[in-house]
Parts: structure tokens; C-alpha cells; sequence
């Protein structure tokens, strides 16, 4: 058992985060392989969209419908942000920008589906936590393969766009 469980409104607001998110990556991937000049990298970004797609739709699952807790008016962003790092704007400012967003939200979603899975229990939330661990699965050999694509791309302006990235996202 769970040393701290956590309570299901705190849960709800956590999986529509989680969903808000998976389908904000979706979007993004997918506009930006439309346009991507590097093969490899627009490769990438179009089968890890279709994952975000389907990872989205494997949290909204996970919802609860009760009325009471309006599981749909939980799906937004984690903060304010992560609005602003997750906006259209990367579009525009090519491959490296765009593999160090993916790099940071990446990193940033694998530690918080981790510490999500790790409140739950085995009994009360064992469709949500099938749904974590395969969408973690696809996530971490996402975050691998962004990382080993950013190697080839990786300066000073990458560096301090990943630390502006980290700086926004903790808010």
C-alpha cells in the first residue's frame, strides 16, 4: 500500500493536467514534423504526436465521471507555466528549440507520471496505473531519442533555452 495515497480530487486535478498536456505535445509534434527540414528529426516528431494522442486519450479514461468532481473542467495546464513553454511560438524557431522544449517537458512529465504512480494503489486506481506505465514506457524512449537527436544539434543558445525552459516550467 501507498505510504501516502492520494485523495481523488487531488488525483482528478493531476490526470487533467496529465491529459491537457499529452494532447498539447500531440498538437504541437504534429505541426511541427509537418514543416520539420530534418528527416530523422520530423520522423520523430510524427510518431511520438500520434503517442501523445493516444496518451491523452489513455488519462481521459482515467477520469473519474462523477458530476461532483467535473473531471473535465480539470483538463488545463499544469501552470501558467507551462502555457506559455507549450504555446505555438517554438514553431518558428526550428529543430534545436523545438528537440530542447521536447527535452524539458519530457523530463518534466516522466518525474511527474513517476511520483503520480507512486501514490497510487494497486487496487483502488489499477486501470490508472496501467495507463501510467505504458505511457511512461513510450515517454522515456522519447525523452532517449530526443536527447540523442538534440546531441547533433546542442550549443550555447540550446543550453540557455533549456534553462529558461526549466526556470518556466518549476512556475
Amino acid at each position: 500500500m501507498t505510504a501516502d495515497p492520494m485523495p481523488l480530487v487531488e488525483q482528478v486535478a493531476v490526470l487533467g493536467a496529465a491529459v491537457w498536456t499529452e494532447e498539447r505535445l500531440s498538437g504541437l509534434e504534429a505541426a511541427w514534423s509537418a514543416d520539420e527540414p530534418d528527416p530523422e528529426v520530423a520522423v520523430h516528431l510524427d510518431t511520438n504526436g500520434r503517442h501523445h494522442r493516444w496518451h491523452a486519450e489513455r488519462f481521459r479514461d482515467c477520469l473519474p465521471d462523477s458530476p461532483a468532481l467535473d473531471a473535465a473542467g480539470h483538463v488545463r495546464a499544469p501552470s501558467p507555466g507551462w502555457e506559455a513553454v507549450l504555446d505555438d511560438r517554438h514553431e518558428r524557431d526550428g529543430t534545436a528549440a523545438r528537440l530542447v522544449v521536447l527535452e524539458r517537458v519530457l523530463g518534466r512529465t516522466v518525474a511527474g507520471y513517476e511520483a503520480l504512480a507512486r501514490r497510487l494503489t494497486s487496487v483502488a486506481d489499477g486501470a490508472t496505473l496501467r495507463a501510467i506505465d505504458h505511457v511512461l514506457a513510450d515517454q522515456r524512449a522519447e525523452l532517449d531519442s530526443t536527447r540523442a537527436l538534440l546531441a547533433r544539434y546542442r550549443d550555447a543558445s540550446t543550453d540557455a533555452l533549456a534553462d529558461d525552459l526549466e526556470r518556466r516550467l518549476g512556475g
